[in-house]
């Protein structure tokens, strides 16, 4: 394990991804924008304005996956998973159109969570240049080792969308002082999914300032936030999981089939009878 890490509950690594991925990954991004399908993105994380801060299903796509896989290749991140199994559970470009009400209060990812029985890490790619005048990410060092009371509540200004109750701890005061970062297309800033950061208004008109972020979970078998078999930061599953997982993932369809033949099976049994 990582000392830094360990100590302060994040970890900045200088030009991991190569540039040619992610002046493809903004493509994609810009290309996903112009749509203008509500589809893509995530609704609940509209501000009051109906502007979407969240660009959803990123990780069906072979540029996500070369991302996974140079990650996998990174040292620092080897170290930091230590032969845990990693699942992909969550992902989506966050990003903010300029001059609008775009902030992220202070929180932790835990807090959106039902279950907090695991641990895990969230990764930022920067697309485009973060900056402080770009509404830039803001971290809490030390507070992953902080406990908060978990309770999921409705957000205050957004009754389709429910935070941890932690989070409006936050917005009363906080003892630890955040550090801001500037992270440039190519960096990667991760920190553990208990931590808590924030980011503020986008003032900068040249930029929406997407970030590829996703939450990786440690040692669970469970399908991702969009009910799919996740992608594997680090491991593998075996036979028995997958099978575990596929049939988690088309339960209800299951069910459904089993009830109408079950059903067909009694109608039968009855006139025979």
């Amino acid at each position: 394990m990582n000392l830094e890490y360990e100590k302060d509950g994040y970890l900045k690594l200088n030009q991991v991804i190569p540039k040619n991925l992610t002046d493809r990954y903004f493509k994609y991004f810009l290309d996903a924008i112009k749509e203008e399908n509500i589809n893509n993105y995530n609704p609940g994380f509209a501000n009051n304005d109906g502007d979407y801060k969240h660009l959803r299903n990123v990780t069906n796509n072979s540029l996500f996956k070369s991302i996974v896989e140079v990650l996998k290749k990174n040292e620092n991140i080897i170290k930091l998973i230590n032969n845990r199994r990693a699942l992909v559970t969550h992902a989506k470009i966050s990003f903010k159109k300029p001059m609008t009400q775009s902030s992220w209060h202070p929180h932790s990812d835990l807090g959106y969570k039902e279950s907090i029985d695991f641990s895990g890490i969230t990764i930022a790619v920067p697309l485009d240049r973060v900056g402080e005048m770009s509404g830039g990410i803001h971290l809490f060092p030390g507070s992953h080792k902080v406990y908060f009371q978990h309770e999921i509540v409705e957000h205050p200004l957004n009754q389709n969308f429910q935070i941890g109750i932690h989070q409006e701890i936050m917005i009363d005061g906080f003892k630890i002082s955040p550090l801001y970062f500037c992270i440039e297309p190519g960096d990667v800033l991760l920190w553990d999914l208990n931590l808590v950061h924030a980011s503020g208004v986008n003032n900068d008109e040249q930029t929406l300032r997407p970030i590829l972020i996703f939450e990786v979970q440690f040692e669970r078998l469970t399908l991702d936030d969009y009910g799919n078999v996740p992608v594997l930061l680090s491991g593998k599953f075996s036979p028995l999981d997958l099978i575990r997982l596929i049939f988690k993932k088309y339960y209800k369809k299951f069910m459904f089939f089993y009830l109408i033949i079950f059903s067909k099976i009694k109608n039968f049994c009855g006139k025979v009878v």
